[in-house]
């Protein structure tokens, strides 16, 4: 019985932790030669995401995504020297307080990030 209860516990502790991005979290890295430097607010409703990043190059743009477990991915439209952007995160949580992965604008691989939850 007590391994059943501890077997319970950790795995609710693991699941809590891997899936839970709600919050405020420092994104940074690059695209191409462009830093990536953003505060992203993420809302988690079973799962779904929105919420907002902002940035000094970008100002504030809402985002949508979900998190599947360790797996977290949003994305962004932007205006870039005039001509429209999607920006996509695709991420992998390390812990409930950091993430690493890839970006991508409009399809095609460009750059990666980390973040850490603030």
């Amino acid at each position: 019985m007590r391994r059943l209860i501890l077997a319970t516990l950790i795995a609710g502790a693991v699941c809590a932790a891997a899936g839970d991005v709600s919050g405020n979290w420092k994104v940074t890295g690059s695209i191409g030669q462009f830093a990536v430097n953003l505060v992203c607010s993420f809302h988690d409703a079973g799962g779904k995401l929105t919420g907002s990043c902002k940035g000094e190059d970008i100002g504030e743009v809402q985002l949508t995504g979900e998190e599947d477990g360790k797996t977290v991915k949003w994305s962004y439209n932007v205006n870039f020297q005039g001509m429209p952007l999607t920006v996509n995160y695709a991420g992998t949580l390390d812990s409930a307080t950091a993430m690493k992965g890839q970006i991508s604008v409009m399809g095609t691989e460009s750059g990666s990030f980390a973040a850490t939850k603030q």
